[in-house]
């Protein structure tokens, strides 16, 4: 299910984000809005909706991507606005 215009299917969907503004922040995964869903931090809602909590393990793993390919997603941002 799709909520508040987020779409997770693609990098550039995490960067856009939805109404609360992007997905995620790259080198900065405390900030990010889908790390925080995912913990139940702030006012967002609990993510995934209608499924179990992610396990530690699981929250660990995209935090780690998010701080580690920092600079990948920073590249891959810059290559789509280059090509339009």
């Amino acid at each position: 299910m799709q909520e508040s215009e987020l779409r997770l299917d693609t990098l550039d969907n995490l960067l856009i984000g939805g109404k609360k503004g992007p997905a995620i922040e790259p080198g900065k995964s405390a900030q990010s809005n889908l790390v925080r869903a995912v913990k139940g931090e702030g006012r967002l809602r609990q993510m995934p909706p209608d499924a179990p909590d992610l396990k530690a393990e699981e929250i660990a793993l995209l935090v780690h991507a998010i701080e580690v390919q920092e600079l990948e997603i920073r590249l891959h941002h810059r290559q789509q606005a280059v090509l339009g």
